[in-house]
């Protein structure tokens, strides 16, 4: 596979994820109306999600300038595919510790979530042994 292919085919998965990831972090705006939150729920889940979402603007700024700068990289220029190969790992990088961010944020909610719905961690895993067959 020749470094033109390679370039092309991490480009086609890169506009992939980031409209996977536009269309999430839309979605997750809906979810307390889906699931029917309280008021103070809601406005608990709304703090959380800004501040994912502050994030995730910064964070897939990052994503689409990339993706932009390297439309116009010269395969057969070593220098460039160098640049892109380097390029791309600090975006890996910077997309791992997105996701780290957005889970610790995403845990806190669901603590605050068992917290006001008077949710043990043993009734928790109750739960989940209903859904997990054995």
């Amino acid at each position: 596979m020749n470094t033109l292919n390679i370039i092309r085919s991490v480009k086609s998965k890169m506009k992939i994820e980031f409209s996977v990831q536009v269309l999430g972090m839309l979605l997750l705006a809906f979810l307390p109306t889906y699931f029917g939150f309280t008021k103070q729920l809601a406005l608990v889940y709304y703090f959380f999600y800004t501040i994912m979402l502050i994030f995730a603007i910064y964070y897939l700024s990052k994503f689409y300038s990339f993706y932009k700068k390297a439309e116009n990289i010269n395969s057969e220029n070593i220098q460039d595919a160098n640049w892109f190969y380097h390029e791309l790992r600090i975006e890996l990088a910077h997309y791992k510790s997105f996701h780290y961010i957005t889970t610790f944020i995403a845990s806190g909610f669901g603590i605050l979530y068992c917290y006001f719905n008077k949710i043990t961690l043993i009734s928790l895993i109750n739960k989940l042994e209903i859904l997990i067959p054995s």
